[in-house]
């Protein structure tokens, strides 16, 4: 806190300061090419359907927008709407038992998750 306010000294930029930076943005560059994820596509139609329920109007499509501001369209399908009110009872019902969910296909998604201090699969 000291040298980022009283004293502030320019940083040199190390090796790893720098391969971070690169690794970083091959990541932004493989996330943009490989379109949105399932679970941006699924948090879209969760939206969708809560718009339905307050509207009372449907909703065919949504649009992700990537970071170099290109619009994807995504269907909001009857089958995406049954896996997504299945997703949510599986929610409750952990909520309600006060269960910890399962570990996850991926470690990377562990960085995010916020059981990871309590989860004994995560190191």
């Amino acid at each position: 806190m000291y040298f980022t306010y009283v004293c502030p000294v320019q940083k040199k930029v190390t090796r790893k300061m720098q391969y971070g930076q690169e690794a970083h943005l091959e990541l932004d560059r493989l996330e943009n090419s490989q379109g949105p994820s399932l679970n941006h596509k699924y948090q879209l139609i969760a939206y969708a359907m809560l718009l339905e329920d307050t509207y009372n109007k449907p909703v065919r499509y949504g649009f992700i927008y990537t970071n170099n501001e290109k619009a994807i369209p995504v269907e909001v399908t009857p089958n995406a709407r049954v896996y997504v009110k299945e997703t949510l009872e599986k929610i409750r019902l952990l909520v309600s038992k006060e269960l910890i969910p399962n570990k996850a296909g991926e470690k990377g998604k562990c960085v995010d998750c916020e059981y990871r201090n309590f989860c004994g699969d995560v190191r």
